[in-house]
C-alpha cells in the first residue's frame, strides 16, 4: 500500500512538474516583448540634514524647514534641476558651550562609482556666511564619499539658526525625474528632531498626473503621506527620530515634458481645427502615461490614456489620412492592451483589436515610413494576427472577424477595411505620408527618433525552446523508472 502511495506521489509530480514546464514553453512563445532586466539612471547625490562630528552632544534640532524649489524648464533635452533652501534651529539644552563640527555630504556614488558633487552650497549662521571644507568619509562599498564640515559654537540655552542653500540635480530620464532627501543624517544630535515640514514647490500643480503617487518610473518613488496641493507636494511630521525609512523622495514628471502639454493644449484651444497639435497632444500624453517598458498602472496613468485617446481621436477626425497619427494611436492602444495574452478580458480583447486596425490603416497609407515597418515587422503584434508576405502585411485577424465588438468607451472603430487586408502603398499627399515641416521638432509622431519609441526586437530564439527540452529530460528518465516499478 505505501508502495503504490509513493507511486501516486510520483506520479502527481510528474504531473504537476510537467504542466509548470509546459506552461514555461507557452510563455516563451507567447508574442510581444520581452521583458528585459533595465538598468536605473545614475543616481545623483541627495538633499540631506546636517550632522554632527560628535553624537555626544546636547545640542538638539528643534525645528526645521526644508524648500524644494523644482525649476521651469523648456528644454526636451533637460529634466531641471531643483533649488534646495533648508532651515534648522538648533538648541543647545546643555550647561556649556558647544563649538561642534557640523557635516554635510556634497558626494554620492551614482551606482557605477563615479562621484557627482552637489553645487552651490552655502551655509549661514544666525544670518553671517561662514566658510566650510572638504571632509572625506568612507563609504558603504569601501569607497570614500566627499562631505563638507564648517565649525558651529552653540551657547547653551540658545536657539542658533543654521541656514543652507544648493543645488540639486534630478535622477531620471525623459520623461520622469526623481529627487530625494536624507532625513536619516540628522539622527546623531540629540532626543528627536522636534517637528519638520518638507515642502516640494512644483512649476505645475501637484496632481496624480504629474506626480508618481501609488507607483513608480522604476528609479524613485513618492514617500508616504505626501499632501498634494495647487503646487505644492508636502511632509510634515513631529518628534522623529530618523532612520533610513523616514527619508523623503518624490518621482516627478520633466518640467520640460509637463510645458510642451501646456503649449500643445494652448494650441488646441485657440484653433480647435488643428489636427496636428491633436495629434502632438495625444503623443505628449502618451510620453507621460507609459514607463520604459510598461504603461503606467495609477490613476494618473489612466487619465492620461484618456486624455491622449481622446486628442489622437481628435486628430483623425481632422486628419483622417495622416498614416503617422493612426500609427501614434494604435500604439498607445497596444501599450495599453498589450496585456491581452495574459489577462484576456473584453477589454483587453477590443483595445488590442483596435490597436491592430489602427497599425492597417497606417501600413496602408505609408508602408514604408521606418516607425510603421518596425511596428509590422518587429513581431509585437501575435504571429497568428499579421504576417510578413512578399506582397506585404496580412492582418489574419482583421480578414476573419470582419466585425468587431470595441469599447464602449472607445470611439468607433475605422469603417470597410478591405477584405484583402493586405497592405499596399495609398496615393497619399507629403503630409500624409510622414514628410514633415523640420522646423517643428514635434510635428511628426514619430520625428523624434521615430517618437523615440524603437523598442528592442524580440530576442528570443529557437535555442530558447531547448531551456523546458533540458529541464523534461530528468523527468522522462524518472517516469521511466516509475514504469518499471509498476510493470
Amino acid at each position: 500500500m505505501r508502495h503504490q502511495s509513493s507511486l501516486h506521489l510520483d506520479l502527481s509530480f510528474l504531473l504537476f512538474s510537467g504542466a509548470i514546464i509546459i506552461a514555461l514553453v507557452v510563455i516563451l512563445l507567447i508574442p510581444g516583448r520581452i521583458v528585459q532586466a533595465d538598468i536605473a539612471p545614475p543616481q545623483q547625490p541627495p538633499g540631506a540634514n546636517l550632522s554632527p562630528a560628535d553624537e555626544l552632544t546636547q545640542v538638539r534640532m528643534m525645528e526645521e524647514t526644508v524648500i524644494i524649489n523644482v525649476l521651469p524648464e523648456k528644454d526636451l533635452t533637460n529634466m531641471g534641476q531643483a533649488e534646495v533652501w533648508a532651515q534648522f534651529l538648533m538648541e543647545n539644552l546643555g550647561s556649556e558651550i558647544e563649538s561642534l563640527l557640523v557635516r554635510f555630504p556634497i558626494s554620492a556614488n551614482d551606482g557605477a562609482f563615479h562621484y557627482p558633487r552637489i553645487k552651490n552650497f552655502r551655509v549661514t549662521v544666525d544670518g553671517q556666511m561662514i566658510n566650510t571644507a572638504p571632509l572625506q568619509v568612507p563609504g558603504e562599498n569601501g569607497d570614500t564619499i566627499e562631505w563638507i564640515h564648517f565649525e558651529v559654537q552653540f551657547p547653551p540655552g540658545e536657539i542658533v539658526d543654521l541656514v543652507v542653500e544648493y543645488t540639486l540635480n534630478g535622477t531620471g530620464e525623459y520623461p520622469f525625474v526623481s529627487y530625494a532627501y536624507l532625513l536619516e543624517t540628522g539622527a546623531g544630535w540629540k532626543d528627536t528632531i522636534g517637528s519638520g515640514n518638507i515642502i516640494v514647490n512644483l512649476p505645475y500643480p501637484a496632481t496624480v498626473q504629474t506626480v508618481f503617487v501609488d507607483s513608480s518610473p522604476g528609479w524613485g518613488w513618492t514617500s508616504p503621506d505626501a499632501v498634494l496641493k495647487d503646487n505644492q507636494v508636502r511632509w510634515h511630521f513631529e518628534n522623529l527620530e530618523p532612520a533610513p525609512m523616514d527619508n523623503i523622495s518624490i518621482a516627478l514628471v520633466w518640467p520640460s515634458a509637463w510645458n510642451h502639454i501646456e503649449l500643445e493644449r494652448q494650441r488646441v484651444s485657440s484653433n480647435p481645427a488643428d489636427g496636428e497639435a491633436w495629434g502632438r497632444l495625444g503623443k505628449s500624453y502618451k510620453d507621460l502615461a507609459r514607463l520604459r517598458r510598461s504603461f503606467r498602472d495609477d490613476l494618473g496613468g489612466e487619465e492620461l490614456f484618456r486624455l491622449s485617446l481622446d486628442a489622437y481621436e481628435s486628430a483623425l477626425e481632422l486628419l483622417p489620412d495622416d498614416a503617422l497619427w493612426h500609427a501614434g494611436l494604435g500604439d498607445l492602444l497596444f501599450w495599453r492592451f498589450e496585456n491581452y495574452f495574459f489577462q484576456s478580458t473584453e477589454e483587453n480583447r477590443d483595445g488590442y483589436m483596435r490597436a491592430l486596425e489602427e497599425f492597417y490603416l497606417a501600413y496602408s497609407l505609408d508602408p514604408d515610413h521606418p516607425f510603421i515597418k518596425d511596428y509590422i515587422e518587429g513581431n509585437y503584434f501575435s504571429n497568428d494576427a499579421l504576417a510578413i508576405t512578399n506582397n506585404g502585411a496580412v492582418f489574419f485577424w482583421l480578414t476573419q472577424t470582419p466585425t468587431l465588438n470595441p469599447l464602449e468607451e472607445l470611439s468607433q472603430t475605422p469603417e470597410a477595411l478591405p477584405s484583402d487586408a493586405i497592405a499596399s502603398a495609398a496615393t497619399s499627399t507629403p503630409e500624409q505620408t510622414g514628410l514633415v515641416d523640420s522646423t517643428d521638432p514635434l510635428r511628426g509622431e514619430e520625428n523624434r527618433k521615430a517618437e523615440s519609441e524603437q523598442k528592442s526586437k524580440n530576442p528570443l530564439c529557437g535555442s530558447m525552446i531547448l531551456v523546458p527540452l533540458v529541464l523534461l529530460l530528468p523527468l522522462v528518465k524518472r517516469s521511466r523508472k516509475i514504469k518499471s516499478k509498476i510493470d
